[in-house]
């Protein structure tokens, strides 16, 4: 209950309608209280900015000045409204009550006077003793987008003044909350300095995605079994931290030869996951290398005209196929077929086994053993090409001589 304290000459009690959650406490009266600066000159004039109070003729800062008297001078903050134009916003001399934190004075008579009477006009200041209620709620949010702290988190859970007083609320550590579950104090504060405070856990829950791009590497051959990917995953990030990455195949495997799939996915510390997809694309653009066309016999003789059987043994190599290919093309001579002396028959040559085989692939060939008899003997080339499964081909060539005379 809110109750008077004073003495005084005067036998006069104040008589308020006072409210449970105030006290009073005396006040010297002093001049200032009268939120003056000094008397209105003629005609009721005062300094710019000043107005000249009619019941007083006292020149106040305005007609809603209020008074200090703690401080000896006018003020906004803590004391009743006087006279002075309008009804008074907080207290006044015929009993209205003074809001918490502001002076009212008790005065001798029905009327203002035109000054402090001392030992018969009284002055209370209206003290607040009842703090403001704090209320708080634990609080589950998630993470901002992008980072991983929570912001604009509020524990308040309808914290109030029981007599009105104007609050601020401040919590304890302000945010951004980190992701877990952090301990967080809030503290109401009323207009005058009265507090309370109260303790609630703010969690914090990562529930976005980490970000994971895949590449699409294009490789050349470099074995039989493919190609060796070292890199698959382009970028990956996490609003918090990534736990994990991977991909199927693993990065560092060998892709074969053509196009093959693979995913990959990221997992954040939270054990949200995501993934990507993408493709291998390993060619082989490199043709095989023939390291040798053998023919088996290399000479023919004697010239008989008669068709004699060469085997052809081809041996190649390559990058990617292990096991390339190799074929008899075609077989030219350097003598005319009907040249003089060559005995006037034709053909002087047929592939009778041209392939394709695997390398060393022995293929065959039949020559006629002549020459002209002009000439300086015959040479039979035999036109071999290699190819691997990609279609990349080589091509070598190996001679056959029929000499003009034997040991020539």
């Amino acid at each position: 209950m809110r109750t008077a304290n004073f003495s005084s000459t005067t036998r006069r009690r104040p008589t308020r309608n006072a409210k449970p959650d105030k006290q009073w406490a005396r006040q010297q009266p002093q001049l200032a209280g009268v939120c003056g600066t000094g008397a209105c000159g003629a005609g009721g004039t005062c300094p710019a900015g000043q107005t000249c109070d009619a019941q007083t003729n006292i020149c106040r800062n305005n007609a809603q000045q209020f008074c200090d008297f703690s401080a000896g001078g006018c003020g906004t903050g803590d004391s009743c409204q006087l006279w002075g134009g309008g009804i008074p916003k907080y207290g006044d001399y015929n009993g209205n009550a003074c809001a918490q934190g502001h002076l009212y004075a008790v005065w001798a008579s029905a009327t203002p006077a035109r000054a402090i009477n001392p030992g018969i006009d009284l002055f209370f200041k209206v003290i607040d003793t009842v703090s403001p209620i704090a209320a708080c709620k634990n609080v589950t949010t998630q993470t901002d987008a992008g980072v991983c702290t929570a912001s604009g988190v509020s524990i308040d859970n309808g914290s109030t003044d029981p007599d009105n007083d104007t609050f601020t609320l401040a919590q304890t550590p302000p945010g951004p909350y980190a992701k877990g579950t952090t301990s967080v104090k809030l503290t109401i504060t009323d207009q005058n300095g009265q507090t309370a405070s109260c303790n609630a856990n703010v969690t914090v829950n990562d529930l976005e995605k980490p970000i994971i791009t895949c590449l699409s590497p294009k490789l050349e051959c470099t074995s039989p079994g493919g190609a060796v990917v070292a890199k698959l995953i382009d970028t990956v990030s996490d609003n918090c931290a990534i736990q994990s990455k991977g991909c199927t195949p693993a990065e560092g495997s060998t892709f074969p030869l053509g196009v093959d799939p693979f995913t990959c996915t990221a997992t954040d510390t939270s054990n949200n996951t995501n993934s990507c997809t993408s493709k291998v694309t390993v060619t082989d653009t490199t043709p095989p290398v023939i390291k040798s066309i053998v023919p088996d016999p290399d000479t023919l003789w004697a010239p008989n005209h008669k068709f004699v059987p060469v085997s052809i043994v081809a041996t190649a190599t390559d990058v990617c196929d292990a096991a390339p290919t190799c074929k008899i093309d075609s077989v030219t001579s350097n003598e005319p077929v009907l040249d003089p002396g060559s005995g006037n028959t034709t053909p002087d040559w047929f592939i009778d086994n041209p392939g394709p085989k695997a390398s060393p692939a022995t293929l065959g060939v039949q020559l006629r053993a002549e020459r002209s008899g002009t000439g300086i003997g015959r040479i039979y080339t035999v036109n071999v090409s290699c190819s691997d499964k990609s279609g990349n081909t080589s091509t070598g060539k190996t001679t056959v001589s029929v000499s003009h005379d034997q040991g020539s």
